[in-house]
């Protein structure tokens, strides 16, 4: 793809002598236009954007430093080439300070203009392609860090379906390394259950099309909190076990956990047209109490709101 290039200098020669005697096509550019003073230049700028810039730094209007200053901030990846004279060599300097790729003396040579150019065509093709590895490495960190997630939730899982059937095994230490290995950390904790109302198959299959929105829907709510998800699905029921990082007061856990569930509900039943109960346990300090604390929840589901 051709590099863009525009052309800004108040001399008319000059620019039609870089316009006309420059092989761009060589260079694997194209001229995108030309101006005659620092404001038609910004106005160029501003509707071309340009790769690169090739200007005078003193022109009636706005100065070649002041459009290098704006570049410096709405066309950061485009090159800067100064036209200077000698006594401007001050000038010249303000302009590396500014960013600017380069900057040629006049009188100058073709050739000389011409290798700049080709210096910063080189340098754009070495930055897009630095800009484009970086993204492929990031969309491969973010895959990784959702694949590592999403197994990572799914072991979460698993802990807490044992623990909520079987409760803590004999191992004690085991089970305390294996939470420290899941980043299950926590206080105090409380369950909360979901349990959709199937009366028919049409239904069913809508559940089993909605449960991971709706899970997640659960998850946001928990967070929105301050509390830790960890959600699961037992016997077709949606069950998040929420993770206090700090002692509650009882008035503080009943009403988070109350609050969750309301919103969730509403929000539920209308994403997945269905009706649901729900229901909300006690709160418990051990890890090997999520047995009695799912048995409790089992039956406040059957009454729940």
């Amino acid at each position: 793809m051709k590099k863009t290039v525009v052309v800004i200098d108040d001399k008319p020669i000059i620019r039609r002598s870089i316009i006309q005697t420059i092989d761009w096509d060589r260079l694997g550019c194209e001229v995108a236009g030309e101006a005659a003073d620092g404001d038609e230049g910004l106005a160029l700028l501003s509707s071309v954007r340009p790769d690169i810039v090739i200007m005078d730094i003193h022109m009636p209007g706005l100065s070649g430093l002041a459009l290098a200053e704006w570049m410096n901030e709405h066309l950061p990846h485009a090159k800067a080439i100064f036209i200077t004279g000698y006594q401007e060599f001050e000038f010249a300097k303000q302009a590396v300070k500014l960013g600017v790729f380069d900057f040629i003396v006049k009188p100058f040579q073709n050739t000389e203009l011409t290798r700049v150019i080709q210096e910063a065509v080189r340098k754009i093709d070495e930055e897009r392609r630095q800009a484009e590895r970086e993204e492929r490495l990031l969309q491969e960190v973010n895959r990784l860090e959702s694949r590592h997630a999403s197994t990572l939730r799914d072991m979460r899982a698993h802990w807490a379906e044992r623990m909520l059937l079987y409760g803590e095994t004999a191992d004690a230490e085991r089970n305390r390394e294996t939470m420290r290995e899941l980043g299950i950390e926590f206080s105090r904790y409380a369950l909360l259950a979901f349990r959709p109302a199937l009366s028919s198959a049409e239904s069913g299959l809508v559940w089993r099309e909605k449960q991971d929105e709706l899970g997640e829907l659960a998850e946001r709510l928990c967070r929105e909190a301050e509390l830790e998800p960890i959600r699961l699905l037992m016997n077709g029921d949606l069950i998040v076990v929420c993770l206090f990082p700090r002692i509650p007061e009882a008035r503080e856990a009943m009403r988070k956990l109350h609050g969750i569930a309301a919103a969730w509900l509403e929000q539920a039943e209308r994403l997945a047209g269905l009706s649901f109960r729900a229901a909300y346990g006690s709160v418990y300090r051990l890890a090997q109490e999520m047995q009695m604390a799912y048995r409790e929840l089992s039956e406040l589901l059957e009454s729940g709101f």
